[in-house]
């Protein structure tokens, strides 16, 4: 919270038996009002999905805990993004080397995901009526520098994430 003892249950949504931090950094990256976490393995997993207003404003030292800040991936749409399939240098630039593919991906959130997973990742091009939901992660080292209207998809330029404020 904002000071030592500023811990109200209502400023987290708790989970027991997570088995690893990693698997808590999900639960917060899969909630909307997430802000950060508070893990401990050996307490049964216990893991805290932090939703507080103010985020988490500080933290204490205690051994075994781990607290972490959120900050999430950021994405400019291209060209409006909604109904847009990405290009490279222009609207006819659609090489496949440009993208790695994925099928049955569940939502535009969760290719952001593959995205941010994927080094030199600049972007994805998201359909979820197609395949089960596809997902082109961009790696063009040039970046995304087009789109063409195409209905059902949308088109996403990744941004540097914001440094929360207090981080280094």
């Amino acid at each position: 919270g904002a000071g030592p003892l500023d811990s109200l249950p209502s400023y987290y949504r708790l989970r027991v038996g997570v088995p690893s931090l990693e698997m808590c950094k999900a639960l917060c990256e899969d909630d909307p009002e997430c802000k950060g976490v508070e893990y401990i393995g050996t307490h049964q997993g216990r893991c805290e999905v932090w939703i507080r207003d103010g985020g988490i404003g500080m933290a204490v030292r205690s051994p075994g805990f781990v607290c972490l800040r959120y900050v999430p991936e950021r994405f400019d749409p291209v060209d409006g993004g909604e109904g847009r399939s990405c290009r490279g240098v222009d609207a006819n630039d659609t090489e496949a080397a440009y993208y790695s593919a994925h099928s049955r991906v569940p939502s535009l959130r969760a290719c952001a995901s593959l995205c941010v997973a994927e080094a030199g990742c600049v972007g994805v091009e998201y359909a979820a009526d197609y395949e089960e939901g596809r997902c082109e992660v961009w790696t063009r080292p040039a970046g995304i520098g087009a789109s063409v209207a195409h209905a059902g998809y949308a088109c996403l330029r990744r941004l540097p994430p914001k440094t929360p404020p207090g981080a280094a």
